[in-house]
């Protein structure tokens, strides 16, 4: 499994230039597996994504790879716990927190969640 990620902007002359990215790379097992479970460390591909084309792949060497199962769905763990109380969360004056845009305000707290830069 592979995902783009973000190089970044360190003041490079290739990074003024060019729209990159930076592959990290899982291994994979079956389609059902953790995706994230299993990282190939100290491999990683460079990728133009005007031209989409590699430009370099950087190997930092071998790193050991120990493989363990991380699989936690019902499938793979067997049966389910039974010993758990229910959890009830009620707030029958409503929350005391605001939620504007990707503002969000409690008491004398104000702060912005976002994955990618808010524009409110």
């Amino acid at each position: 499994m592979v995902d783009p990620w973000s190089s970044g902007h360190f003041g490079g002359e290739e990074e003024s230039t060019v729209r990159l990215s930076r592959t990290l790379s899982w291994v994979r097992s079956d389609p059902s597996d953790n995706g994230y479970a299993h990282p190939i460390e100290g491999v990683i591909a460079v990728v133009d994504l005007n031209k989409m084309e590699v430009i370099r792949v950087e190997d930092y060497g071998v790193t050991p790879y120990a493989y363990q199962d991380f699989n936690y769905d019902a499938e793979r763990v067997g049966p389910l716990r039974t010993d758990l109380k229910p959890l009830s969360i009620t707030q029958p004056e409503g929350p005391s927190f605001t939620v504007s845009g990707h503002q969000i305000s409690w008491q004398k707290w104000k702060f912005r969640f976002s994955f990618t830069p808010a524009k409110d």
